[in-house]
């Protein structure tokens, strides 16, 4: 014979769930949100390259100014050097240069002829007799 058994349902597993908590406090203005040596450290690498730019643009603008000074001396002074500006900017003084620099590129493009050597060339006996008179006697 068989025994038959009500069947019942096993009570479920509780499961915990998980806490969060949270510690507030308040900061009082002599504290600053971020005290961390590194946070510090970000803060002075900050003012370090501000720094750095500022001395940066000061000696590039004394460079520039020096530029201008010696390009002046070299021209034999202020008043020459602004002459000296007019001149380049002359319709003739371009077309000089441009005509200067076309010939310089016409010369360079062409094939270079071979220079003559010592070994090549043919003296008359004349010629020996004067080499030889010019050279100090030993």
């Amino acid at each position: 014979m068989v025994v038959k058994k009500p069947i019942t349902k096993a009570p479920a597993k509780v499961i915990a769930k998980p806490t969060i908590t949270v510690e507030t406090r308040k900061i009082s203005s002599s504290e600053s949100c971020c005290s961390t040596p590194c946070c510090n450290n970000i803060k002075v690498r900050k003012v370090f390259m501000l720094i750095l730019m500022v001395v940066n643009t000061v000696l590039l603008a004394l460079v520039l100014i020096n530029q201008t000074k010696m390009e002046a001396l070299r021209a034999g002074g202020s008043e020459n050097y602004g002459l000296l500006k007019q001149v380049f900017q002359t319709e003739g003084y371009k077309m000089q240069q441009r005509q200067q620099l076309e010939q310089a590129l016409q010369i360079l493009s062409q094939p270079q002829q071979a220079t003559p050597s010592a070994e090549n060339v043919q003296l008359t006996p004349e010629q020996m007799e004067q080499v030889q008179q010019a050279q100090p006697q030993q």
